[in-house]
């Protein structure tokens, strides 16, 4: 974990900047190459040792933030360009596509997903988890609503909704 208060930049490249920062500054402390195409998606993991991205690419990174290094690349993550990744926990996390699929991985695996879901049509703009992991939350870019049951490795709810829900917290 970095000794610094930081925040992660992508300006819609394949690159992302770490910068340290205080109220009184802010300074660039590293630049990650981290996809072959633009990153539309970037979290730091729960402990801050981890930075975890997406891309246009259809590939996710992880990168180890204390070394700078990556510490795994699911190449092929999905086969439509990632739009979405948000952490559930300290080893597993989720990415969404622009065509509603939605993978968990687990951060200790180098292979393949742990599961995916196939729950909405359009490109998921936002999701989150329940305090005992149990559930995620996912919005898409139609408006719709779907709930993933994490313990059960399936579809929980989906609900279409003409209210327009696209994000969430």
């Amino acid at each position: 974990m970095p000794e610094y208060q930081a925040v992660i930049m992508s300006y819609g490249f394949w690159t992302a900047r770490i910068y340290s920062y205080t109220e009184e500054e802010a300074e660039l402390k590293c630049t990650l190459e981290i996809h072959t195409d633009s990153c539309r998606s970037i979290e730091f993991s729960l402990s801050g040792d981890l930075l975890i991205s997406g891309s246009k690419d259809r590939s996710i990174a992880v990168h180890d933030v204390t070394t700078e290094k990556l510490s795994r690349l699911y190449d092929t993550a999905h086969e439509e360009p990632v739009n979405k990744v948000a952490i559930i926990s300290e080893n597993l996390f989720a990415s969404g596509t622009d065509h509603g699929e939605v993978k968990i991985w687990d951060v200790r695996s180098k292979e393949k997903e742990v599961f995916g879901v196939k729950g909405m049509d359009d490109f998921v703009t936002s999701m989150i988890s329940t305090d005992r992991h149990k559930y995620l939350a996912c919005t898409c870019g139609d408006g719709s609503v779907m709930s993933i049951n994490l313990t059960a490795r399936k579809l929980h709810i989906q609900v279409g909704t003409d209210l327009g829900v696209c994000c969430m917290s």
